[in-house]
């Protein structure tokens, strides 16, 4: 794990630990007293002697905050992303304060058993923006901490988000430019679909003063839509009605898996589940999933009893949802497999309003037979009801606390805040689906030293299943070789096409081949990119980023993706850079590094292309502006294309042609071919019959100080060494190089005392013949590649 959080959703799943403590924001309901909320830490490794027991109280600095949710400064959505990676560390816990507006910074780096306040970001601060409410943090992956807000400075509804600097934590504005929400509550993002989706719940002043039917009795003083905002624009690009059956959409979870552009959204008033998507017009659309029918009852302030679904969260293999009802008092778990159609596979009641003995009489329930008994543990009742869920991250222990909003829960549970809520746990059966609770587990919350407390959201200090969002891993190329193999199937190929009559004006091209057998146009040209101007001679090309910079840095972040073919011109010495990005199928060429930028260098001929770990471009060289021999390379820069200068240090290479880098092995070694102003001419044999007008050296460079350290002079054995392949297993200090007049393959390698030498493996023997240009023809080995799994 290289950067904060992990790399993938399955990665948190199968490498995260174990937990061993929780973070849980609890509620003083006695604040008129002077009592101040706290974050709890809580022991829940099973080994420990103050198992299920807070072992550390983080008290707030003021009394009537109302703690809420909480998320951190950084998360897995900045693993490896420039601007995040390697700059912050997953150590302070953002917590808002829902009825003050103060935010509360919390160190948890310095002792995680024990974390104190670190900063504390004032009412006034969101006030001046017009914002009130804070509710949900995320981190985002370029270094900021985004809350949502649920109101303004009237605490009138509006939907908003204020933006954190992740280092210095100050207020740096609101992020979204154009038309707020009417209502706020929670939020997701998801870059790759340029979408930030937000749900509502209502104005501050309503929901203070708790829950009434008659609020829900007309349409627009509880939230019923989401909102969809554009990730790039930060606009509000649609809002969705939900109807009348999607009364509060509060909590929002997109699977975890980047790629999927859907999720669920939990409508508390209505206890239904909804499903939004992407459709293929790139807009979004929903559609209802899950309902839990409402209870029909005397005894209650109301005829019936919906669930109220308060919160929702989802498996980091996207295979399970768990839902709260926290009128109904039961936790539900859902197979959603199968996307639209989500299977119901485990139910428990935790309290909840409906119990044997309470007042309330369920007349008509469509799914129980009878109501629930009241849940004890190790002798305890519960108070209270299942509200906030939190899942391991091997999704086999979901945790459950009591606490909505200290102002429902006093109408709802008043039990509740004179005894304290509770903390449970139930272990989950994730091959076959099921939950059972854990009767050895309970946290209670009503012998502390202020009174009894309300426990709401819970936080691991590695992350968690809704605290990290995870990007789609834009990393050009693959980890390995071995990956690469698995690779998809080619459909198109790019050939570099020479214009033969180029005398007349006519232009050098790069073919776009269909090698799709299933295609129509199977073995055709389907394209052509013609360069801007003839007797280039288009040779080796190369891509503006490859799989040297798989999650490096400098690379990760800056250059994203595989899109820029590289194409140098060796007789003009012009280099294309052509855009496959926009149409794959139809590259276009988007600039042109002309001549004199490489004369300015006194080089010229640039052959072969390689993209670096840095985000560079480096293309060797063959000659000077004398078309003598020079082997030297051009570096450019990754996105803007700019000469950057040549890479060598100190002395040059007589002779240049293909190279090949090993940072690993601190080397790269480069082949020789002739000076441009031989091979130009064509071939001769007169011309190796002197020893010094074809290469036959390899040239050893350090990799890290650019300076040529060994020349390994392979003989007349070796004239012409071309094509140069390291073997593909990074680890391995060995590889090959084709002598094309010999036709010899020459293995190089590493020797103990770290220099390195050659010795020749393949030899393909000359043929004798009559009617030719001499007795004896040579292989001419022009091309050499290596499988990639080096076999």
């Amino acid at each position: 794990m290289s950067g904060p959080g992990y790399a993938t959703p399955l990665d948190a799943m199968t490498k995260g630990p174990r937990e061993k403590i929780l973070y849980v924001v609890c509620v003083q309901p006695n604040s008129t007293e002077g009592k101040h909320d706290l974050l709890a830490t809580v022991d829940v490794d099973p080994k420990s002697p103050t198992y299920c027991k807070i072992i550390h109280r983080t008290y707030t600095r003021y009394p009537n905050d109302e703690l809420h949710h909480t998320g951190w400064n950084v998360c897995s959505s900045c693993h490896n992303v420039k601007g995040c990676h390697h700059s912050l560390k997953r150590d302070k816990l953002i917590m808002p304060s829902l009825t003050s507006k103060r935010i509360y910074v919390v160190d948890t780096g310095k002792n995680e058993r024990a974390p104190e306040i670190h900063k504390v970001i004032e009412p006034s601060e969101l006030s001046a923006l017009d914002l009130s409410y804070p509710h949900t943090t995320h981190c985002l992956p370029s270094g900021e901490i985004m809350i949502s807000t649920m109101g303004d400075n009237q605490e009138n509804g509006k939907g908003e988000f204020v933006l954190i600097d992740a280092k210095t934590y100050k207020v740096k504005g609101t992020w979204t430019d154009g038309k707020t929400a009417s209502f706020g509550y929670d939020y997701w993002y998801q870059p790759f679909h340029d979408v930030l989706i937000a749900s509502e719940w209502t104005s501050p002043k309503v929901f203070k003063r708790g829950f009434s039917f008659d609020d829900v009795a007309t349409d627009d003083i509880y939230g019923k839509s989401i909102n969809v905002y554009s990730w790039k624009t930060r606009q509000l690009k649609q809002v969705i009605d939900l109807g009348r059956d999607g009364f509060a959409p509060l909590e929002t979870r997109f699977l975890h898996n980047p790629r999927e552009s859907q999720g669920y959204v939990g409508c508390a008033v209505t206890a239904n589940v909804f499903r939004f998507y992407k459709k293929d017009d790139g807009t979004w659309d929903t559609h209802k999933v899950i309902s839990v029918p409402p209870k029909k009852v005397s005894g209650w302030v109301g005829e019936n009893m919906p669930g109220l679904m308060t919160d929702i969260i989802i498996s980091l293999d996207d295979k399970y949802l768990y839902f709260s009802n926290w009128l109904h008092g039961d936790v539900r778990q859902y197979d959603i497999t199968d996307r639209k159609n989500p299977k119901l596979t485990g139910q428990v009641f935790l309290g909840g309003s409906i119990l044997s003995d309470s007042k309330i009489t369920v007349v008509e329930d469509q799914e129980l037979s009878s109501q629930p008994d009241p849940v004890f543990i190790k002798g305890k009742r519960l108070y209270g009801s299942p509200q906030m869920l939190q899942l391991s991250l091997d999704g086999t222990r979901l945790y459950v606390t009591s606490s909505l909003f200290s102002a429902w829960d006093r109408q709802f549970y008043p039990d509740m805040i004179e005894k304290g809520g509770f903390m449970a746990k139930l272990d989950v059966d994730v091959k076959n689906g099921g939950m059972s609770l854990d009767k050895d587990f309970l946290v209670e919350f009503n012998g502390e030293p202020d009174g009894p407390l309300l426990p709401h959201e819970m936080r691991y200090p590695g992350g968690d299943v809704t605290s990290d969002i995870w990007l789609v891993d834009e990393c050009p190329g693959y980890p390995t070789a071995l990956d690469a193999m698995k690779g998809p199937r080619e459909e198109i190929l790019y050939v570099t096409c020479v214009q033969p009559q180029n005398k007349n004006s006519k232009h050098d091209l790069l073919a776009t081949i269909d090698v799709d057998p299933n295609s129509p146009t199977y073995c055709k040209i389907i394209h052509r990119t013609y360069t801007h101007h003839a007797n280039d001679e288009l040779h080796h090309f190369g891509w503006n980023t490859c799989s040297s910079c798989y999650k490096t840095k400098g690379c990760q972040g800056s250059i994203p993706k595989r899109d820029k073919l590289i194409l140098p011109s060796m007789n003009s010495k012009r280099i294309y850079v052509v855009d496959t990005g926009k149409d794959p199928r139809r590259p276009e060429i988007c600039e042109t590094i002309e001549p004199f930028q490489l004369s300015a260098l006194d080089l010229s001929y640039p052959h072969n292309t390689h993209c670096l770990p840095s985000g560079e471009i480096m293309i060797s060289t063959l000659g000077d502006n004398e078309e003598n021999g020079k082997g030297d390379f051009v570096i450019l820069e990754g996105l803007t294309f700019e000469v950057k200068g040549a890479w060598t240090r100190g002395m040059t290479a007589k002779f240049g042609y293909d190279f090949w880098y090993q940072p690993l092995h601190d080397v790269m070694i480069a082949s020789e071919w002739t000076a441009p102003k031989v091979f130009r001419r064509g071939f001769c044999f007169q011309d190796v019959v002197d020893d010094s007008v074809y290469g036959r050296c390899l040239n050893v460079y350090s990799w890290k100080k650019r300076e040529l350290t060994q020349v390994i002079d392979l003989g007349r054995d070796g004239f012409a060494p071309l094509e140069i392949k390291f073997l593909h297993n990074p680890r391995e200090s060995q590889g090959y190089v084709a002598c094309a007049v010999n036709a010899n393959v020459f293995r190089f390698y590493k020797r103990d005392d770290g220099t390195w030498d050659a010795q020749k493996v393949i030899s393909v023997a000359p043929k004798r013949v009559s009617g030719w240009t001499a007795e004896y023809m040579p292989g001419l080995m022009t091309d050499i590649v290596i499988s990639l799994d080096d076999r």
